[in-house]
């Protein structure tokens, strides 16, 4: 049975390396390869479909589509709508933040527990961060890019691949999936 699935890709541009300059191309391009009901959402690398693939092959299909059509080493992390819905439901932040200012890393695989624990007992300044098995939530009240948990940061303390997105986001993506359900 096909399935509803969120694919969130790790480090895409509009320009360079990693560029996927088009989300029309991107769609028709995944439409081609056999997925149902496609929709991208922003040049970030957001996309929504489904398929009877599990998350890992799934993954690997994408990537392999974005190499093969893009030249581009791009990771592909799946994840079923209930999976971010329960991460959304679960923040440990107060609901009245800024919403743009509340970030969700979530993992391709599982952090290993020990890193997990010395990463939540470094200090990280301004920004702060909680952690949970496969989604790392962080506050950075005045810029995430410019703070000391970003996503790069997050992947070299870890030793997994993460994706970042915001709040507003996530929801977004979210309010996609309800309006096609």
């Amino acid at each position: 049975m096909k399935q509803e699935q969120i694919i969130l890709l790790r480090g895409v541009m509009p320009s360079g390396k990693n560029s996927i300059p088009k989300m029309a191309i991107l769609r028709q391009l995944l439409e081609d390869a056999g997925f149902e009901a496609v929709r991208t959402y922003i040049q970030s690398g957001n996309i929504l479909l489904r398929s009877e693939l599990s998350a890992e092959a799934l993954s690997i299909r994408i990537h392999d589509l974005l190499a093969e059509h893009y030249g581009a080493d791009i990771a592909a992390l799946v994840f079923r709508p209930e999976e971010i819905q329960g991460w959304i439901d679960a923040c440990p932040f107060p609901s009245d933040l800024d919403p743009s200012r509340v970030f969700f890393s979530m993992t391709m695989e599982r952090p290993d527990v020990q890193r997990l624990q010395v990463l939540a007992e470094k200090s990280w300044g301004e920004a702060e961060l909680h952690l949970s098995e496969q989604c790392l939530y962080v506050h950075a009240p005045v810029t995430y890019k410019n703070s000391r948990l970003t996503n790069n940061a997050l992947e070299r303390h870890l030793k997994v691949t993460c994706t970042t997105r915001n709040l507003n986001t996530l929801r977004r993506i979210l309010a996609l999936v309800a309006t096609d359900a």
